[in-house]
């Protein structure tokens, strides 16, 4: 049919086609080509001429070739650019950090994520050795490292870097070797993880770890964890071992009967499983322990459950305040007391005694001074001793009334106070029992 594979190549090529093969033709020379032509039902087919030009004394006469279908391979390598492709939006717009190093361990390929990691353009990276971007403290390790990188064909290692504004960060790098079929090295192909914020959060968290343990460790009262599985202890203080008189690892990993006595560790263990039930803070006001040197003491003890992201209890905490000394003060502040309390009822009694005993005497020897008025007209000698009589008793009614005022203030007293008192003892009892003194 003429004109038949000038009307089935494909339109897109038709035009670029014909004028090749004039050309090709008009130099008399062999020539191939490939270009697309249309199959009978209708698909694209590619095609693959191998041509010979035969000429006589005119010039080009016949033109003979060889069509072969390369479709299936067009494909493949279509679908192989396409991979390639997409590959490289991946391996550009991934927000993964990517770097390839030749055997000198010299940049052969980056990624924008690692440009924007270190704050680098491509061409300021490409060429360079990676060692150039280490701080300078470290870069004299750079050879070691990256010689026993390629020997073992791949490593895992926490770098710093320097980035080009001067900020010092912290990455993961994790790294493979390439080699050929033959073992050759070829290229490295490695991934590097941001982690500097990572490892500030870790610092400050560790940080705030050794504060609160250095707070934990210096506070006066016991500090204790149990683990809210089996009760065993997890930490302890420096407070705690003084008072339980254990180190802190003779007592990690075991209970409370490993330690006490059996009915002290029944209630340490069931005011624990207590607290483990409920959730709640536990305040006990009192509880005795046998400790280890310091013999029998007594606490106040606060429980309360450590629970996990899952709101159940992980841990048990105690704190411990060593009441022992203020206990014994407060026993004996209430033996003060009641000794204080007794005294008060024996002086009042001791009042009413001697109030008693004052008057009978005062009112005896008012009667013997009576008696004396008659004496003195009668038996002279007589009166005179019943008078001394009554001065004896008086004095020691006098003496008494002196006793009981010392005690009552615990402090010795003047003449002109006794006197005074003494007046006020007078004036009552003329009031109380009429009897009249001069």
């Amino acid at each position: 049919e003429p004109g038949f594979w000038q009307t089935h190549v494909h339109p897109d090529d038709r035009g670029w086609v014909m004028e090749y093969c004039l050309n090709a033709s008009r130099n008399k020379r062999k020539y191939s080509f490939e270009y697309r032509m249309i199959a009978a039902d209708g698909r694209t087919v590619w095609i693959q001429d191998i041509v010979t030009v035969e000429t006589d004394e005119q010039g080009p006469a016949t033109l003979r070739g060889i069509m072969v279908d390369i479709t299936d391979r067009k494909q493949a390598e279509e679908a192989l650019r396409e991979s390639e492709a997409r590959f490289r939006s991946l391996f550009e717009e991934v927000p993964i950090a990517y770097q390839s190093l030749d055997i000198e361990g010299r940049y052969l390929d980056v990624n924008k994520g690692l440009c924007t990691l270190l704050g680098y353009s491509p061409d300021e990276l490409l060429g360079k050795p990676f060692g150039d971007f280490w701080p300078p403290d470290a870069r004299e390790i750079v050879p070691a490292g990256f010689s026993k990188f390629k020997r073992d064909g791949g490593a895992t290692k926490h770098l710093r870097l320097r980035r080009k504004d001067g900020k010092e960060i912290t990455v993961i790098l994790e790294g493979r070797i390439q080699r050929d079929l033959t073992g050759r090295f070829l290229r490295t192909h490695c991934i590097l993880t941001d982690i500097t914020d990572q490892k500030l959060i870790e610092e400050d968290l560790r940080r705030s770890e050794v504060f609160i343990g250095s707070v934990l460790e210096n506070l006066p009262n016991m500090i204790f964890v149990k683990d809210a599985k089996d009760l065993r202890f997890v930490r302890l203080n420096k407070a705690g071992e003084e008072l339980l008189g254990y180190r802190r690892h003779e007592l990690f990993g075991k209970n409370d009967y490993d330690f006490f006595p059996e009915e002290e560790a029944d209630f340490f263990t069931a005011k624990d499983r207590e607290v483990l039930r409920s959730g709640r803070l536990l305040d006990i006001p009192e509880e005795p322990i046998q400790t280890r040197g310091n013999g029998l003491r007594f606490l106040h003890t606060k429980k309360i459950p450590i629970c996990g992201a899952d709101g159940m209890p992980q841990y048990l905490l105690g704190i411990s305040e060593d009441i022992t000394d203020r206990k014994q003060a407060e026993d004996a502040l209430r033996k003060s007391e009641e000794q204080l309390r007794q005294a008060l009822e024996d002086r009042e009694q001791l009042s009413l005694d001697l109030h008693d005993n004052i008057i009978q005497a005062i009112y005896a020897i008012g009667m013997s001074l009576e008696e004396c008025r008659y004496l003195f007209q009668e038996d002279h000698q007589a009166a005179d001793k019943k008078l001394e009589h009554a001065v004896a008793s008086l004095n020691s009614v006098i003496l008494d009334v002196r006793n009981y005022i010392v005690w009552d203030r615990h402090r010795e007293i003047n003449g002109q106070q006794f006197c005074a008192k003494l007046s006020e003892l007078a004036v009552a009892m003329k009031s109380m029992q009429g009897i009249h003194f001069s």
